[in-house]
């Protein structure tokens, strides 16, 4: 996504909730493909483009990953940017790996349990 929309989006949903909304929440639920692949600084740009146009809307964030991409910098970043986090897998690693191999088509089973196991 590029750096106009997102900050379009993230602007134009606060100024929405702060017009018709009563409980005045913001949730972005931030999955479609793996979202970690936008890379740690584009949360970042997100997270100040929330805090500019929030005044006085409470504001939530989560993310659905995969959880192959997960390291201590994503971990420290969720931390401290208060993430809910999910991590998707298919069960047991004979169900998990017939849908869900990397780009060379080696199992990601492993790597993931380690994700959920951090998290």
């Amino acid at each position: 996504m590029h750096d106009d929309v997102l900050h379009r989006t993230i602007e134009q949903t606060f100024s929405y909730v702060r017009r018709f909304e009563q409980d005045r929440v913001v949730s972005f639920v931030w999955h479609g493909g793996e979202p970690l692949l936008a890379k740690r600084t584009f949360y970042e740009r997100a997270l100040q483009y929330q805090a500019k146009y929030a005044e006085g809307v409470r504001c939530e964030n989560s993310i659905q990953t995969n959880g192959t991409l997960i390291n201590d910098s994503w971990l420290d970043f969720f931390k401290l940017a208060n993430f809910s986090v999910s991590i998707s897998i298919d069960g047991p690693s004979y169900l998990h790996d017939s849908n869900r191999v990397d780009h060379q088509g080696r199992s990601t089973y492993q790597k993931v349990v380690e994700a959920i196991q951090k998290v």
